[in-house]
């Protein structure tokens, strides 16, 4: 299974006053992915401590696109790919992409690395726009690491520097329809937290300005580690991994929870009466395009199934067609 780049509606392209009625009439692309139902195009965040492969998952990422293998049990279709090892050597590279198996072939073409570049936040992103401009068909873009970076904050408080910076590098994702991950650092120490995503270091605008965050953890000494996924339109999930070599793998029993709070809502919302992903969308307080990949993952596990004029039901329940029913018959069925 691949994936194409469904690019978003650039910011100049997208109006930015609307009524509803005119918001419904828009043809606006849904959600799509660099790697099926993990890392969606857009700006990404992997966070995780130093020194428990992190950067070994982003380069096996780089590779796999490069190269159009699988990564972490998906299959991603190929494209060219531009990866700033802002804290590398050329000879650790060659010695970890062979460690990954990336023997040199045609597809070593797509991948480009860029070691010790300006660090000034501007200069460095038009050199990136200027990759992306003349990249063949450019799909990812790895910046390893956020702190090489960020430029010094000269009176913003934290939360809007975070904002100001990450909205730039946003907008160049959204220009050219890419994914752009930027590596960053967790926090040190063990979090009291029951929110693992509380364990980014910085402020809170990392998470709230990316398009999807993934955190990865791993006991220092352990081969087993677990990815935590969290965005704006796609399910949270957790996915199970071990390390087998360098090499990160989805472990045997790595599925998403059958019931996510995320589909929880969705299935709720339909018991609730809801049909169509609109009103679906409405009741469970979700995205749209969201809601549209939930009942797509839904209707693939068998929760969910699809009925007739695009609507949705659950199993082993005949809803009957509320719009032949008398007037007060379809309101109490709709109340259900």
């Amino acid at each position: 299974m691949t994936t194409d780049p469904v690019p978003p509606l650039a910011p100049s392209q997208a109006p930015k006053r609307f009524t509803a009625k005119e918001l419904f009439a828009m043809q606006i692309p849904p959600q799509n992915y660099l790697v099926p139902n993990l890392i969606p195009y857009g700006l990404i965040t992997l966070v995780g401590k130093s020194k428990i492969g992190k950067s070994w998952l982003c380069l096996q990422l780089a590779l796999a696109v490069a190269s159009e293998q699988h990564f972490l049990g998906e299959q991603v279709a190929q494209g060219d790919v531009l990866y700033l090892a802002l804290e590398d050597v050329a000879v650790r590279l060659q010695e970890r992409l062979e460690a990954l198996g990336g023997l040199p072939g045609d597809w070593a073409d797509h991948l480009t690395f860029w070691l010790h570049q300006s660090l000034n936040l501007d200069d460095l992103l038009a050199d990136i726009k200027k990759w992306l401009q003349e990249a063949p068909n450019p799909r990812l873009v790895c910046i390893d690491v956020l702190g090489r970076i960020l430029p010094h904050n000269t009176g913003r408080d934290e939360y809007q520097f975070y904002t100001h910076v990450f909205s730039k590098i946003q907008a160049l994702s959204q220009e050219f329809g890419v994914a752009i991950v930027l590596v960053h650092h967790a926090k040190k120490g063990l979090s009291q937290s029951s929110d693992p995503f509380d364990q980014i270091l910085g402020s809170t605008a990392i998470m709230s300005n990316s398009d999807a965050t993934l955190l990865l953890e791993r006991g220092r000494l352990d081969q087993q580690g677990l990815l935590h996924v969290t965005g704006r339109d796609i399910e949270e999930r957790q996915v199970n991994l071990r390390r087998v070599g360098v090499k990160w793998e989805a472990g045997a029993d790595s599925v998403e929870p059958a019931l996510s709070s995320a589909r929880q809502k969705i299935i709720d919302a339909i018991q609730a009466g809801a049909a169509s992903p609109t009103e679906i969308a409405e009741r469970s307080g979700r995205d749209r395009s969201a809601v549209q990949q939930l009942l797509k993952a839904l209707v693939n596990d068998g929760l969910v199934i699809k009925l007739d004029r695009g609507t949705y039901g659950l199993p082993g329940s005949v809803q009957p067609d509320i719009t032949t029913m008398p007037h007060n018959q379809s309101q109490v069925w709709a109340m259900i």
